[in-house]
């Protein structure tokens, strides 16, 4: 009795955890990064959280979380980013430990959003299935996301909707489409769904239909049109896919050099083939930028960078040559200190500058307000004389280049002379200019851009 009583109980926690039920038979699968086409790389890696969350509420597949992914494929040094063929998929389920890996691209035609995915048997390197959804606003992909899980769950996946928009001809009947590629052994898909490798012919009826041929990272697409009881001959050049990559800056406008050569203002998008590529951003103001970028065929992706902000004011020292005179001059950011020595027709003035720079940053024209206290000593034929002069200017210093520049100011001055003769005293006020030439010494380090 006890034992039966035992068996009932075993029984009953069984039918109550149906995940005990059903977990020997869930399918390891891997989902990798959707490809982005005419979306944004962070649209794609939503989407692809969206569908494995889909996945796994499914009950049918045991999912590799994403994190888990990248560190095993992080720790075998393989990039995930960019590996859209099935070669690529076969080699990545293999590090993962998975049967089956699902890839796919999300894309963006007119206002319409599509999610191809097909599921790549890791151990036959076949295409077990192929699907697409469609959804006509980007806060329906997440409902589109569920539907797809749910086809592939079921199984009842396998030829791709397509889309109402998607012109299909009304006429009836069949006609062959021939396809050749250079390289050949190139892997056909029609409206997503693998046909073959080329060389390849095929029966298809009547209407229009998304033709790709891949190998490697070459890819060749265009749309075909296929008429009853005509041929359809295809020559197809492979061509490696270009990556695209939008470069975005805070603050706006930085330049934006690649490989050395000016390209444009951020925000920007280019379109490049794969490979390392030296990334440099600049701004006045702010700090050079410079990583390198590895781009990978196909891929889709957004490089926000953040500008760090020069902290410490730009300082110079050098010398300056004026009017029948010298000076030292030392340039610290909101203030310059200047020290002048002149002398002409037995005159000899000697005295402290200062500026107060307006804008100190100003790679080209700094301007100014100062003020400045000479002291005046000489004689004539006659006398000999002592004095000051006491005077307030407006200027601009102009850089001609990192270390020379030439300034130019104005203002009135106040003069007071004393014969040692006589005792006699005068005083008067002068609109004075001033104009020099100087060269620094010690300048900021010059950002590379300019």
């Amino acid at each position: 009795m006890m034992l039966k009583y035992k068996y009932l109980i075993l029984i009953a926690l069984f039918l109550s955890c149906p995940s005990l039920v059903y977990s020997a038979e869930k399918t390891p699968v891997a989902v990798s990064e959707l490809s982005a086409k005419g979306v944004s790389g962070m649209e794609a890696s939503v989407v692809s959280d969206f569908l494995r969350d889909a996945l796994i509420n499914t009950g049918a597949f045991q999912i590799v979380e994403r994190s888990s992914m990248e560190q095993i494929l992080n720790e075998q040094k393989f990039q995930m980013t960019g590996c859209t063929s099935d070669e690529c998929a076969v080699r990545m389920g293999k590090l993962l430990n998975v049967k089956k890996m699902l890839m796919g691209s999300l894309s963006k035609l007119g206002n319409m959003y599509y999610i191809s995915v097909r599921m790549v048997d890791v151990e036959s390197g076949s295409i077990a299935s192929a699907d697409t959804v469609s959804a006509e606003s980007i806060d329906k992909i997440q409902p589109a996301c569920i539907e797809l899980a749910n086809r592939l769950a079921s199984g009842k996946s396998g030829r791709p909707t397509i889309a109402p928009s998607t012109p299909v001809s009304t006429e009836e009947g069949e006609g062959m489409v021939e396809i050749q590629s250079k390289p050949t052994d190139s892997y056909v898909f029609i409206n997503g769904e693998s046909r073959g490798k080329t060389p390849l012919e095929l029966s298809l009826p009547a209407g229009s239909y998304d033709i790709q041929i891949k190998k490697g990272d070459r890819v060749w697409e265009d749309t075909i049109k296929v008429r009853k009881d005509i041929t359809a001959r295809i020559s197809a050049r492979l061509d490696i896919a270009q990556a695209k990559i939008e470069i975005e800056s805070t603050p706006k406008k930085a330049k934006i050099y690649i490989n050395g050569r000016l390209i444009g203002l951020a925000p920007i998008t280019k379109t490049y083939k794969s490979g390392v590529y030296k990334l440099k951003m600049s701004k006045p103001g702010y700090k050079t930028y410079k990583t390198k970028l590895q781009l990978k065929s196909g891929e889709s992706r957004i490089e926000n960078i953040s500008l760090e902000k020069i902290s410490k004011m730009p300082k110079r020292l050098g010398v300056g040559v004026h009017y029948s005179g010298v000076s030292f001059r030392y340039f610290m950011g909101t203030l310059t200190l200047e020290g002048r020595i002149a002398g002409a027709d037995k005159i000899g003035i000697i005295g402290p500058r200062f500026y107060l720079n307006l804008n100190p940053r100003s790679r080209f024209a700094v301007l100014y307000l100062g003020g400045e206290l000479a002291v005046i000593s000489g004689e004539s034929e006659l006398q000999k004389f002592t004095g000051n002069a006491v005077g307030l200017f407006l200027g601009t210093e102009i850089f001609i280049n990192n270390k020379i520049s030439f300034n130019v100011d104005i203002g009135p001055y106040n003069v007071s002379l004393k014969s040692e003769y006589e005792g006699i005293e005068y005083k008067g006020n002068y609109t004075v200019g001033s104009m020099g030439i100087h060269y620094y010494f010690i300048t900021p380090k010059k950002n590379e851009d300019e």
